[in-house]
């Protein structure tokens, strides 16, 4: 992950709890089944990479497969501060702002 990048909000700032990142694979994987494609693809391997991470306390370890979101996450920190896409932002301000993440 590229460490240039100042992330403003706390998605991506401490570990997943290992439950959590397991809730993330499995809301990935609904996505990938109900609209397959690379980027789906590339978001399931990515959470797959937070999961593993998780289990060793630490915030991503790199997966193979997830290029594409890694890509989308380093764009999205430089555009907003967050690796969300706009669509996670209520009220235009990431969730992890409002809440505890």
């Amino acid at each position: 992950m590229d460490t240039n990048v100042a992330f403003v909000c706390g998605c991506l700032s401490e570990p997943r709890r290992p439950v959590r990142a397991v809730m993330d694979i499995l809301e990935e994987v609904q996505e990938f089944i109900e609209e397959p494609s690379r980027d789906e693809f590339s978001d399931v391997m990515f959470t797959l990479g937070r999961f593993l991470a998780a289990l060793r306390g630490k915030i991503y370890c790199r997966f193979p497969g997830d290029g594409l979101t890694v890509c989308k996450v380093i764009k999205r920190a430089r555009e907003t501060g967050c690796i969300r896409s706009l669509r996670h932002h209520p009220h235009g301000v990431c969730a992890s702002t409002l809440t505890d993440g």
